[in-house]
């Protein structure tokens, strides 16, 4: 069992949104680093981003962004609840304030509906299905 911390997020700023990738690498290599002495198998970082790949994810047929906006949402899920909602925060700050080429904006690049900005969900479990047919 493990435990699940998101954080869900808009993004307009079309300099940022040109640049998600460069911007979710920069995120990830700053948990990794800043979270060095925990394990990587301890906790998932996952990005689900909606207007570029977050229902289908590596599946999405349409690599281009046309979108003006952006819904992030930012999932951590840790051996507990706690490391969920420390990665989370963390991660979230790094991106709220991560100072991307060409950045305008200095008050932060994401606009959060709800507060607090990080909900923890609680227990993670996994679901199998058993079939009859060869997939």
């Amino acid at each position: 069992m493990a435990y699940r911390t998101i954080c869900i997020a808009g993004l307009r700023d079309p300099i940022m949104i040109k640049q998600i990738d460069e911007c979710e690498k920069h995120v990830r290599d700053t948990v990794l680093t800043y979270f060095s002495n925990i394990s990587p198998e301890d906790y998932s970082l996952i990005f689900h981003i909606y207007g570029r790949n977050g229902v289908m994810g590596e599946l999405e047929p349409r690599k281009e962004i046309t979108s003006h906006e952006l819904c992030l949402i930012l999932e951590v899920v840790a051996k507990d609840q706690e490391l969920a909602n420390t990665i989370c925060a963390f991660a979230r700050s790094t991106l709220m304030h991560y100072s991307y080429k060409g950045r305008i904006a200095t008050a932060g690049n994401l606009a959060f509906p709800y507060a607090p900005s990080d909900i923890p969900t609680g227990a993670v479990y996994r679901f199998n299905i058993h079939h009859l047919v060869e997939v």
